[in-house]
C-alpha cells in the first residue's frame, strides 16, 4: 500500500475511534459513582441494620425482666 494512503487510513481510523474512547471513559466515570454510591448505601443499611439490632435486643431485655 502507499505510504499516504496508510498514513490516511490512520488519520481516519484515529478520528472514528477518540469518541469512543471517550465514551468508554464516561462509562467507566458512571459505573463508579454508581460502585461509590451503592458502597454508601451499604454502610447506611449496616449501621441501620446494627441500631434495629441493638433496639431488639434492648426491648426482648426489657420484656424479659
Amino acid at each position: 500500500m502507499d505510504v499516504e494512503l496508510l498514513q490516511a487510513l490512520r488519520t481516519v481510523i484515529k478520528e472514528e475511534i477518540e469518541p469512543v474512547k471517550k465514551d468508554l471513559e464516561n462509562v467507566k466515570q458512571g459505573l463508579e459513582n454508581v460502585k461509590q454510591g451503592l458502597e454508601n448505601v451499604k454502610q447506611e443499611l449496616l449501621v441501620e441494620i446494627r441500631q434495629v439490632k441493638q433496639q431488639i435486643i434492648k426491648d426482648i431485655s426489657t420484656s424479659l425482666s
